[in-house]
């Protein structure tokens, strides 16, 4: 577990001055469906040889993929929950962790606040990665619920 800690610990003096040559993982999010007050998300998960992800937080530390909504979106969602696929156990470091170290789709399931209306879900996804080192990837997304249309950050 030391050697675990010591690589978050890396990753958290490292990482603002630490630009990845290539990011870790392919990300992308699809609207999977609407039905009255829960909107379906699946969150793709192409991961890039040699990293991995977690399932839920690592033991003692955060990395949870977590949902931060935008201010027009944080008004109306009540809450979310991800349905965690099923982990595998693999080694890190010498200490066995949970996770996925293959591609891997995460089904999240989006509550909204009674009577509230949007004609899109904006929120930030943040993820956690690890190799040989440890990062955190921000990434804003903006759904189109009427069309079911992804609208990528980077688009025009």
């Amino acid at each position: 577990m030391k050697a675990f800690r010591a690589a978050l610990v890396g990753f958290a003096i490292a990482s603002p001055a630490v630009a990845a040559p290539q990011a870790p993982a392919e990300i992308s999010v699809r609207l999977d469906g609407v039905e009255g007050r829960r909107i379906e998300l699946v969150v793709q998960v192409d991961l890039r040889e040699g990293w991995k992800t977690y399932y839920k937080s690592a033991e003692g530390y955060q990395t949870e993929m977590a949902l931060h909504w935008n201010e027009a979106s944080a008004d109306a969602v009540e809450g979310y929950e991800i349905q965690w696929p099923q982990y595998e156990t693999f080694d890190f470091y010498g200490e066995p962790v949970r996770g996925y170290q293959e591609d891997v789709d995460f089904p999240i399931l989006v509550t909204l606040k009674e009577g509230a209306e949007l004609d899109s879900l904006g929120f930030t996804l943040e993820a956690y990665f690890c190799s040989n080192l440890c990062v955190r990837e921000e990434i804003p997304y903006e759904i189109e619920i009427s069309t079911h249309q992804l609208r990528l950050p980077w688009s025009g």
